[in-house]
């Protein structure tokens, strides 16, 4: 910048993931694509870099996403990522306490899981479904918890919580998050104030062809590389 300075203060983000993977992403990114110049980021990163352009006027938020079997959970201060933590209770863990609950397969759970939330089930289905939310709510939120404290030293963290997930379980998840077990981590005892990076959050920062599907995480990444390409860093 041609400035003199005595002080510097910067933050580094490093990401790190075996080599052999990332080599087998490669070679068939190129046999698809021909494209050589592959970069590599974690989704906490392109998350962080789009929630801090997109709302601004939050510098201090917590970032989750919640998705397949882990959940990662990213501390955000003063337009800093600090630390990401996770803990094994991603997506898959609520499918398979639906799954073993009812006695049903995992592919069959999907579906009547959207029936229940529709309201389509009989009343001895609904029932065990709600027992098993119940359950299971009780043993997420306690991770949850677990992994809250282990972010950072302070006894508070920002009351401003942004998460992605897949439609047909981000509504109970947003459920658990504005849960007033949670109050203790905001200093007021009020409930964490959530927002679900969905399709309607996200699609007005983005232009979709007709008739295409409109996923909520490749506009979260898409954003990202934008940013990438057209300036040149996050």
């Amino acid at each position: 910048y041609g400035m003199r300075a005595k002080n510097l203060e910067m933050s580094l983000y490093i990401s790190m993931a075996p080599k052999r993977v990332l080599d087998s992403v490669k070679s068939r990114i190129t046999k698809i694509f021909g494209s050589r110049n592959i970069k590599f980021s974690s989704f906490s990163l392109t998350a962080f870099s789009t929630i801090r352009d997109v709302f601004s006027h939050k510098n201090d938020f917590l970032f989750m996403d919640i998705s397949g079997e882990v959940a990662d959970i990213s501390l955000v201060k003063g337009s800093v990522l600090l630390e990401t933590a996770s803990f094994p209770l991603g997506k898959n863990f609520l499918l398979r306490r639906l799954s073993s609950g009812l006695n049903t397969v995992p592919e069959e759970v999907a579906s009547l899981f959207t029936m229940y939330r529709e309201g389509k089930t009989n009343d001895a289905t609904k029932e065990k479904i709600q027992k098993i939310l119940k359950e299971s709510k009780g043993e997420w939120l306690k991770s949850l918890q677990q992994g809250l404290r282990s972010l950072s030293d302070d006894l508070t963290l920002p009351a401003a919580v942004f998460f992605t997930s897949d439609a047909d379980v981000a509504p109970w998840f947003s459920d658990c998050l504005t849960s007033r077990e949670l109050g203790e981590f905001t200093g007021t005892g009020a409930p964490l104030d959530v927002t679900l990076l969905d399709t309607a959050t996200m699609e007005k920062f983005s232009t979709f062809s007709p008739q295409v599907e409109k996923d909520p995480f490749i506009v979260v990444e898409a954003l990202f590389a934008d940013r990438i390409v057209l300036l040149g860093h996050v």
